[in-house]
């Protein structure tokens, strides 16, 4: 009867040690399965996350590129804007005042065509010195007005021509301010933009 036991308990032992082993088998086999599994998985998010980093990286290089074309177009127009403003200071004629009403007339609609790519507070500012312009455009013809009337032995005050003239001067004033001030910003964006 022994020698049944221990039979029986030999035969225990190697069925413990085969399931024992084939426990390991099976148990390396499933790791190996599923870290293939979380290893195809976590390739394919990376192909997503490289693929929306350069649709991400590549966005932002166009819309840099354009921002950067636009505030160089939206900085000559602003330049001519000024240059014409000066050009009407130094001497009043309608005929100047119709130039720089051109002038004031292209950039606002060079501001208006680009709006989409403007900083918002970029297009407050530029919208601020247009008013400016305007304001200055409406004084110059109010002294061409005054001067006019003059000429034609109209009686008028000399307090309203140098009223007129100091309220012109101011708005000039204004507008270089908020354009130096402008030029800061534009060349602020137009770093930031280039830094990706």
């Amino acid at each position: 009867m022994l020698e049944i036991f221990t039979a029986i308990g030999g035969t225990a032992v190697v069925i413990a040690g085969l399931s024992n082993w084939l426990g390991k088998v099976w148990a390396t086999r499933i790791a190996c399965e599923q870290s293939q599994k979380f290893q195809l998985e976590f390739d394919a998010i990376k192909r997503e996350k490289d693929h929306l980093f350069d649709t991400l990286k590549t966005t932002s290089f166009r819309y840099s590129d354009s921002q950067f074309g636009l505030y160089n177009e939206l900085w000559r127009s602003l330049v001519d804007l000024k240059s014409s403003g000066d050009n009407l200071w130094e001497q009043v004629s309608s005929k100047k005042v119709k130039e720089f009403a051109i002038q004031v007339k292209e950039t606002s609609d060079a501001i208006e065509r680009s709006a989409l790519l403007i900083e918002d507070d970029h297009y407050q500012k530029l919208k601020k010195i247009l008013k400016q312009f305007e304001a200055f455009q409406f004084g110059k013809q109010r002294l061409v007005g005054l001067r006019n009337k003059t000429a034609h032995g109209q009686n008028i005050e000399e307090n309203e021509i140098r009223y007129t003239i100091d309220n012109n001067r101011q708005r000039k004033e204004e507008f270089t301010e908020l354009l130096n001030e402008l030029r800061s910003h534009f060349k602020e964006q137009i770093s930031g933009a280039n830094i990706t």
